[in-house]
């Protein structure tokens, strides 16, 4: 029997303000926004939930690692947000990791969007581990003033893959999972290290 989480307490609002705090992480890149949490569903935590709800509709598509795609995933996801489960990356909307899958990842087919439509590229949430060495990078791009130095447990080899998903102006969106705050890292974004 599947056991459903609650969700949003006031869903309108909730997932109002979930979209504005997801909107203004993209448009200031390497800034961390709070987001309130909700109960999470087995390995989703609780941010990634909520930007679930507040981001995925009925017309969206979402991939999530193989070992995450259980019955009580995908019936509380369709139950709440209405999007649709897929294992084809090459259709989905966004794509669910933790750090670990994704650099273990050896295919990543996900849409890049094209010359005439780069805003239709896949956003990949990536949940980061609560406690792990960081590493600092520095940020510059739309919505940085100058530069932005960010402290990330993220190791270099992300930041090779990342580099082969990105073909201007195509290319992947990031944000990041940790604790009750996301950060955006938008495909206009340039890292330094």
């Amino acid at each position: 029997m599947t056991a459903f989480i609650k969700g949003f307490s006031a869903p309108i609002h909730d997932s109002q303000q979930t979209f504005r705090q997801a909107l203004l992480a993209m448009s200031e890149p390497g800034k961390w926004q709070t987001i309130a949490p909700i109960e999470p569903i087995e390995m989703l935590n609780s941010v990634t939930v909520s930007l679930i709800l507040g981001l995925l509709y009925a017309d969206t598509t979402l991939w999530l690692q193989d070992d995450w795609q259980t019955a009580d995933v995908s019936a509380n996801l369709t139950f709440h947000a209405g999007c649709k489960v897929t294992s084809d990356q090459t259709i989905a909307d966004f794509g669910i990791y933790d750090l670990e899958g994704f650099l273990a990842a050896e295919s990543l087919e996900f849409s890049q969007g094209d010359d005439r439509y780069p805003d239709q590229s896949a956003t990949l949430i990536i949940q980061l581990p609560e406690s792990a060495e960081t590493f600092r990078s520095c940020w510059q791009g739309p919505g940085i003033r100058d530069e932005r130095i960010c402290e990330l447990p993220i190791p270099a080899a992300f930041w090779q893959k990342r580099a082969d998903l990105i073909s201007f102006p195509c290319g992947i969106d990031f944000i990041f999972t940790q604790g009750n705050q996301i950060l955006a890292l938008p495909r206009t974004t340039k890292i330094f290290r």
